[in-house]
């Protein structure tokens, strides 16, 4: 595991970046984030999204980062959240999901638009589908006319993205995958779904919380939450999800 922690002085935070084996040949390495991260790692290169440019910086030395592209934004509405995903940059914003390439890490390539109706948009990608929220809200001008619900994307061609699932949500925020399992921030409640058929999803459990759920991690049958009173964890088995830790 390589962890590199970098002092951005352009966001003025100071970042660490833990990465680990990004896939089953073990050739890449992401950075564990959120659904609703601006930034993500993948192996030597930081990405941070913000609604005027997507940079990428060379962090293959943390003494020495070097920014190696900076794309002007051809975006229509706000970029929100970055996920990557194999050799993919997906970037949720209030209009669609733009999809960058990375065969050349060090400057991501413009791949395609899947648009929709106006609304904040987290998103994450397992396998060959995107799942997608949008929220609408209400004291949010960019989210105002938009709709609460989860979108089921096909990604088998990447330049022609298809809607292969809508399902109705309260009002849902992070959401995070690791194999069967779908976890969605929707309302005042953790919502957890069997995603072991993409294109039939099902409800496991909804857990109702002490706060507001913005985001989650999921990773080897953990799953940390942050929502508005703190951060919890819940270990998850097949059909069965336990809190073990709360930190307010």
């Amino acid at each position: 595991m390589k962890k590199c922690i970098l002092a951005l002085a352009l966001t003025g935070l100071l970042f660490s970046c833990d990465s680990f084996s990004g896939d089953s040949s073990g050739n890449s390495s992401t950075g564990t984030g959120g659904s609703m991260a601006r930034f993500a790692c993948i192996g030597d290169h930081l990405y941070v999204v913000d609604e005027s440019f997507l940079q990428t910086f060379d962090i293959s030395d943390s003494t020495k980062i070097v920014r190696t592209s900076r794309i002007v934004s051809n975006w229509n509405n706000s970029i929100e959240t970055i996920f990557p995903a194999d050799s993919l940059l997906f970037l949720g914003s209030t209009s669609g999901m733009y999809i960058y390439n990375l065969k050349d890490p060090a400057t991501p390539k413009f791949v395609y638009l899947y648009t929709h109706v106006v609304s904040c948009d987290p998103v994450v990608v397992q396998g060959k589908y995107a799942y997608v929220t949008l929220r609408t809200e209400h004291d949010t001008w960019s989210c105002n006319r938009g709709v609460d619900q989860l979108e089921v994307i096909d990604l088998s061609k990447i330049n022609a993205p298809k809607n292969v699932g809508t399902y109705p949500m309260v009002n849902p925020r992070g959401l995070g995958i690791d194999g069967n399992h779908l976890f969605i921030c929707d309302g005042m409640d953790l919502l957890v779904m069997d995603a072991t058929d993409p294109l039939a999803l099902t409800e496991i459990k909804r857990i109702e919380l002490d706060g507001t759920p913005y985001d989650v991690i999921a990773k080897n049958g953990i799953l940390t939450l942050s929502y508005s009173s703190g951060l919890k964890q819940y270990a998850y088995s097949n059909d069965t999800i336990q809190e073990i830790s709360t930190i307010y």
